[in-house]
């Protein structure tokens, strides 16, 4: 099972525009110190095939270009917020939640010009995300 998870892994970086992601599990197991000097930010929860639960991905940006990888520190928490917040049934998020996203996309997207770099990840999100679940579905490898 957990080879399969690796292939359904290795094969969403893709889907995501990321060079390397880790689940939550493997995030776990890293001691507190290289947990904090490792270059990553949490995307959030994946449902991969054969997979009947969410998996949560971590995007370790450790190996990106210099500007791309400033950008992610950058706005590291800001990713996080707006992925915790977009990733949710759509029952969940409300008019406040909406005016909150857009905020947080916006600061996103300051950012991503500051440092003349784009996050393909932001719209594969958003395309992949289940309106029902929340979770980012991705039915190939």
């Amino acid at each position: 099972a957990s080879v399969n998870l690796a292939s359904r892994l290795e094969g969403l970086t893709k889907h995501l525009g990321c060079n390397i992601l880790a689940s939550d599990a493997v995030v776990d197991q890293l001691g507190a110190q290289v947990r904090d000097t490792t270059n990553m930010r949490r995307v959030g929860p994946v449902q991969v095939k054969g997979s009947g639960s969410g998996v949560v991905v971590h995007d370790v940006f450790q190996s990106d270009a210099r500007a791309l990888q400033a950008y992610k520190r950058e706005t590291r928490e800001t990713f996080e917020k707006f992925t915790r917040l977009s990733l949710r049934p759509d029952s969940a998020i409300g008019p406040a939640e909406t005016k909150r996203l857009t905020k947080l996309r916006m600061r996103l997207g300051a950012a991503a010009a500051r440092h003349d770099v784009t996050d393909p990840s932001m719209a594969r999100i958003a395309a992949a995300r289940n309106p029902d679940t929340g979770m980012m579905v991705f039915d190939s490898k």
